[in-house]
């Protein structure tokens, strides 16, 4: 079945810190919208049909509006500008349905870790983690005041013990403060990609199951990639993936369609099969059980000379 499309108005635009905006959505007939869990996103389609992914940071129990927050990319992709120069109050946008790929736990205790505007997923997070009564800490580090979203609502966890908040220059120590695993704790991280990897590296002793990445990020070829060959296993044709190439886009290169939306593997709709050979995951979508059956071709590449899909 497809998915039909959601319209909203944008009711309100605030200037949130440097190059980074709030923007308030209505339904059309000012109704609840959606239900969404803590974590989720929403898809807003451009004019040019491309869609782009931004995290709800309002609470998922206030379903009387989404606010999301946007960083201007000058030299993104062109979503981010296109959104700060074109979108006002007043406003109609075309959304995908909120989805999720970076929900809390439903038990245990939860560090939220954001760098940056990373910090929209973390929000909705807290709020909701506050209103189940659950335990939880806010770890965020910006360049400054200046670059701080959303300061108010880190003002009020600050004062309350619920978060801790560090500038560039002043850490925090992430080997230290996730130096001990605990059975019952989940970390969860969105920020740049920098900023994640060096969490990641914090907390590589942790079980994979009670660590939790979010990124929207672009996804570019890294130092030390090398071509490879994919076989198609439905169609018995083989052809190759260069270093600078995704599978996504030999597979379709050579005439196999295939479904796509955000292309940085955070959507899950390029996922495939694959029957043998060893992927190397990228994507922030599968978790550890699906990643040994499926891989996402907009961003996977591969770690053997082969990969055969079941395509």
């Amino acid at each position: 079945m497809l998915e039909m499309p959601l319209y909203v108005k944008v009711d309100a635009v605030s200037e949130e810190a440097n190059n980074i905006r709030a923007y308030r959505l209505l339904a059309l007939d000012e109704g609840p919208l959606p239900e969404f869990t803590a974590g989720a996103h929403i898809g807003i389609v451009m004019p040019n049909k491309i869609t782009r992914y931004y995290s709800i940071c309002s609470s998922p129990r206030d379903r009387r509006h989404y606010i999301i927050g946007v960083q201007r990319e000058d030299q993104g992709r062109g979503g981010s500008k296109l959104v700060h120069d074109s979108v006002r109050a007043g406003t109609m946008l075309k959304l995908q349905a909120p989805r999720n790929f970076f929900a809390l736990a439903p038990s245990g205790s939860h560090v939220l870790i954001a760098g940056g505007i990373g910090i929209t997923p973390i929000l909705s997070m807290a709020a909701e983690l506050e209103a189940r009564g659950q335990d939880f800490q806010v770890i965020y580090r910006t360049r400054g005041r200046e670059f701080t979203p959303f300061a108010r609502v880190i003002d009020t966890l600050v004062a309350c013990g619920r978060a801790q908040l560090f500038d560039q220059q002043d850490g925090p120590d992430f080997g230290k403060l996730l130096e001990v695993p605990s059975k019952d704790r989940h970390v969860y991280c969105c920020g740049s990609p920098g900023f994640m990897e060096h969490v990641r590296d914090a907390c590589s002793h942790w079980d994979a199951g009670q660590v939790h990445f979010e990124s929207f990020s672009p996804v570019v070829a890294q130092a030390g990639d090398t071509a490879f060959t994919i076989k198609a296993q439905q169609r018995g044709t083989t052809f190759k993936v260069a270093a600078d190439q995704s599978i996504l886009a030999a597979i379709r290169e050579n005439g196999i369609g295939i479904d796509s939306v955000c292309e940085n593997g955070t959507c899950g709709t390029c996922k495939v099969r694959y029957c043998s050979g060893e992927p190397e995951h990228r994507d922030s979508v599968l978790n550890p059980a699906e990643q040994r059956e499926y891989l996402m071709a907009c961003v996977s590449r591969a770690k053997s000379d082969l990969l055969v899909l079941d395509i």
